[in-house]
């Protein structure tokens, strides 16, 4: 069955047909708007805004329709990562939420294809975005609209999905060597589900006991970390602190919810079987998925380091 993140309200729809944000007759104009605001980072949502702007945008997201109609491309777009989704008209889905989440964990030039309707996605691209970026869409019969990411209209988006930071906090922990896009959909994910988010970064000494092949610092691989952060959402909202040991602070904190890949799944189940023993509740696990590479196998600092793949995935000559 299919789960649905979000399904619009007749009361919402209206809103969201006539949002709050910059409209521009014209291409030229648009452009210069961006110049001005000193906007280097761009979304487009909409078959038609992706093609007008093909030059000068970083991800985008298109349904192949106009006006519910079939959208014939002028231009041939050619993204460096293509993904692809569905999502029914007046719904996000979880799959296309997902997808639209990692478009934003590549460096690289990245398409989502959706078959249905893309429109309402235009929500969780404003969410995601990094700070003082801008998202592009059509409005039909008035031209193309423009909204800043900005703290506050990323805060708006919680009025239409209530998931979201709906723990006090969000707990995420590992070595991030090698900062990779499986990295950044990690912590992109504890932004989703924490008011405030806490990352335990693997101390040196740590590190050297447990990972001996890793050779960046921890003031190297923290600051990578916050740094990320910062970008998406300031500095208000983000705490990095030195890991110890597997537990760090998670058998103190209440109210949080454990952010853990695959791969550290048990580890999050085992925090839990302690905090019971200790007479506390348990916290809530969001576990989230593998981001591959382009071969099919995961994304890896391990990979990385052996020269197999870059940071987005792709594959490197040896």
């Amino acid at each position: 069955m299919e789960e649905f993140v979000y399904e619009i309200s007749e009361e919402q729809r209206k809103t969201l047909s006539s949002p709050r944000c910059e409209v521009f007759r014209k291409k030229g104009k648009a452009l210069r708007f961006l110049q001005e605001h000193r906007i280097d980072f761009v979304t487009c949502v909409g078959d038609v805004v992706s093609e007008t702007f093909s030059e000068v945008w970083n991800k985008a997201i298109i349904d192949h329709m106009c006006a519910r109609e079939p959208y014939v491309r002028t231009i041939e777009i050619k993204p460096e990562i293509l993904l692809h989704s569905k999502n029914p008209r007046g719904k996000i889905t979880r799959d296309a939420w997902e997808k639209v989440k990692l478009l934003f964990c590549f460096n690289k030039k990245a398409l989502l294809e959706v078959e249905g309707e893309e429109d309402l996605l235009a929500l969780p691209a404003i969410y995601f975005s990094p700070l003082n970026s801008a998202v592009l869409f059509g409005l039909l019969g008035r031209g193309i609209g423009v909204i800043k990411a900005s703290l506050e209209y990323k805060s708006r988006i919680k009025n239409y999905v209530k998931h979201l930071e709906n723990h006090e906090i969000a707990l995420v922990g590992g070595t991030f060597e090698r900062f990779h896009a499986a990295h950044k959909y990690l912590l992109l994910t504890a932004l989703e589900y924490g008011k405030n988010v806490i990352v335990g970064v693997t101390s040196d000494k740590y590190t050297a006991r447990f990972k001996p092949t890793c050779k960046e610092s921890f003031y190297e691989r923290a600051k990578r970390v916050k740094g990320f952060l910062k970008k998406h959402t300031g500095e208000s909202r983000v705490k990095v602190i030195e890991l110890h040991d597997v537990y760090g602070i998670t058998l103190d904190v209440e109210n949080a919810c454990l952010v853990v890949s695959e791969e550290t799944l048990e580890r999050a189940k085992e925090i839990n079987e302690e905090r019971v023993k200790m007479g506390k509740n348990e916290l809530g696990i969001v576990c989230v998925s593998i981001v591959y590479a382009k071969d099919g196998e995961p994304i890896s600092s391990e990979r990385i380091k052996k020269g197999e793949i870059d940071e987005d995935g792709f594959l490197l000559k040896r």
